[in-house]
């Protein structure tokens, strides 16, 4: 059996990205600054094991942004 695979992008293309294998875990989180930048009451997360992600596209757009600590 091939490893599963899953694909995806920012939302003007400019960054694409890859990740491979199971994911560690999803969770539905409600804290308040990511309740404001996504304009709904929860949000979803699903995360990968580190080393299973590979930027395919655009990774001189790459940057880090943390509005506070913790988040970034």
């Amino acid at each position: 059996m091939s490893e599963k695979k899953h694909s995806g992008e920012c939302c003007c293309g400019s960054i694409q990205f890859e990740v491979s294998g199971d994911a560690a875990m999803q969770a539905i989180y409600y804290c308040t600054y990511c309740r404001g930048w996504s304009a709904s009451p929860v949000n979803g997360v699903t995360a990968f094991p580190a080393g299973s992600m590979a930027i395919t596209k655009g990774k001189e757009h790459l940057k880090t942004f943390a509005k506070t600590e913790g988040h970034n």
